[in-house]
C-alpha cells in the first residue's frame, strides 16, 4: 500500500516538475519575443532617423534648408514684408492690391491651378490660389533664361501647393514669393496676413531664400483645407 503512495507522490512530483519547466520555457520565449520586438523599433527608428538626416523624407523636406528665413532672406537681399490681409471677398474685378506682388485681398471665385506659368493666369485667381495656402514665385516678365530656369529648378523641388509665374502688373522686383498665412477652421482663427520676399536682384543665394520662404508659409492659408497631403 504504501508502495503506491510512493509511486503516486513520485508521479506528482514529477508532473509538477515538467509543468514547471513548460512554464519557465514559456517565459523564456516571451522574453526573447519581447527584445526581438524592441531591438526591432530600434533599427526601425534608427533607420527613420538616418533617412531624414540624409534628406530621404518627402520632397518639402528635402529641399528646406537649415538657415533662417530672416538669414536667408538678407543674404541674398531680398526684403520681407507682412502685412495684414486686404480682404477675402469673391468679386469679378477690377483688383486693386497694396503689395505687389499681392498677398492677399479679394479675388476671384475661381483659384489659379497649381504649376508653372508662361503666361500668366488673372491675378484674382493667383490670389485666391494663396488663400488656400499656395506660394507663389514671381518673377519680371523678360528675366534672363538662366534666372527662369534656377526658378523652375526651387518650384520642380517642392511643386505641390506651389505656383510659379511671370508677374505683368508692373512689380518692382526681378524675383519675388508671396503666400498668405491664417486659419478660417478654427474656434478662434489667427489675424490673417499676407507675406512678400522681394527680391530686386537675382543671385546665387535666392534660391535658398525662396526655399526658406516656402519651408515656413506654404499650406498656412486661411482656407489650408484645401491644400493637398504632403507626400
Amino acid at each position: 500500500m504504501s508502495s503506491r503512495k510512493e509511486q503516486k507522490e513520485q508521479a506528482r512530483l514529477e508532473r509538477e516538475r515538467r509543468e514547471a519547466e513548460a512554464a519557465r520555457e514559456a517565459a523564456r520565449r516571451r522574453r526573447a519575443q519581447i527584445i526581438a520586438g524592441v531591438v526591432s523599433l530600434v533599427v526601425i527608428a534608427g533607420a527613420a532617423i538616418a533617412i531624414a538626416s540624409s534628406g530621404g523624407g518627402s520632397k518639402k523636406d528635402a529641399a528646406a534648408p537649415n538657415v533662417p528665413l530672416a538669414t536667408a532672406a538678407k543674404q541674398a537681399g531680398c526684403k520681407l514684408i507682412s502685412e495684414p490681409s486686404e480682404g477675402n471677398t469673391h468679386i469679378s474685378g477690377p483688383f486693386h492690391y497694396k503689395l505687389n506682388p499681392p498677398a492677399s485681398g479679394n479675388h476671384d471665385p475661381t483659384p489659379a491651378s497649381d504649376g508653372e506659368y508662361t503666361s500668366p493666369p488673372n491675378i484674382g485667381h493667383l490670389v485666391h490660389s494663396l488663400e488656400h495656402g499656395r506660394v507663389i514665385i514671381w518673377y519680371k516678365p523678360g528675366a534672363p533664361a538662366a534666372t527662369v530656369a534656377a526658378l523652375r529648378t526651387v518650384f520642380n523641388a517642392t511643386s505641390s501647393d506651389e505656383l510659379l509665374t511671370p508677374n505683368p502688373t508692373g512689380m518692382s522686383y526681378e524675383v519675388a514669393a508671396s503666400a498668405w498665412t491664417g486659419n478660417r477652421n478654427v474656434s478662434n482663427p489667427p489675424p490673417e496676413v499676407g507675406h512678400v520676399m522681394g527680391c530686386p536682384r537675382f543671385n546665387a543665394n535666392v534660391p535658398v531664400a525662396l526655399r526658406a520662404f516656402i519651408a515656413q508659409f506654404k499650406d498656412q492659408g486661411p482656407e489650408r483645407q484645401f491644400a493637398h497631403v504632403p507626400e
